[in-house]
């Protein structure tokens, strides 16, 4: 394909970033293991990454499902447009692998799978589910919960400890009982 015919310059207000090396080692990381914890600086993509890492997941995979929690609701809105614009509306990615799984496209047909923000469905048989990290998420069982920067706190005061059982208790109680099954697991960004 060409590559100039389908970018818009006029869309940025700069070129595009370069994906970094850094990325490159992470999604290496995720490929090697079920349950992986990833600590990386502020402002080193860590979102786009998970949201480019689900992604992929969904369309090489055709009866993938993910469960992408973040710190917010309006994040996880956020992500879940971002990821269901790309897969359902990008024609690269569609004319790439929607033939392998014998559908025209990813996208469902209106009113046949729901293809909201916070939960979609695949043509190929996959789904996302966005939430937040304090949402009520029981129930569910993906083949890869993804945590993205999950410790989100309004309040500056509210003392570690309190962040810690917080967070124990999604990872233990929420989180690994969902990823059971043989082949499903956790990536955790923060």
């Amino acid at each position: 394909p060409d590559e100039e015919a389908s970018f818009n310059p006029s869309f940025y207000d700069q070129p595009p970033l370069p994906t970094p090396d850094m990325h490159l080692a992470i999604l290496a990381h995720y490929g090697s293991s079920n349950l992986n914890a990833v600590i990386a600086p502020r402002g080193s993509a860590k979102s786009s990454l998970c949201r480019k890492d689900s992604l992929c997941l969904l369309a090489s995979h055709p009866t993938y499902s993910i469960v992408y929690a973040t710190s917010s609701n309006d994040n996880a809105k956020a992500s879940g447009s971002a990821i269901r614009d790309q897969l359902y509306e990008n024609a690269r990615i569609n004319d790439d692998f929607c033939p392998d799984y014998a559908v025209d496209r990813f996208r469902p047909a209106r009113g046949v799978k729901p293809t909201g923000t916070e939960l979609f469905y695949t043509n190929a048989g996959g789904w996302v589910r966005c939430i937040s990290a304090q949402s009520r998420s029981r129930g569910l069982r993906p083949y890869k919960f993804k945590l993205d920067d999950p410790e989100f706190d309004e309040s500056a005061s509210t003392s570690m400890q309190v962040i810690r059982d917080y967070m124990s208790r999604l990872l233990f109680k929420i989180a690994l009982p969902m990823v059971l099954r043989r082949g499903a697991g956790i990536d955790w960004t923060a």
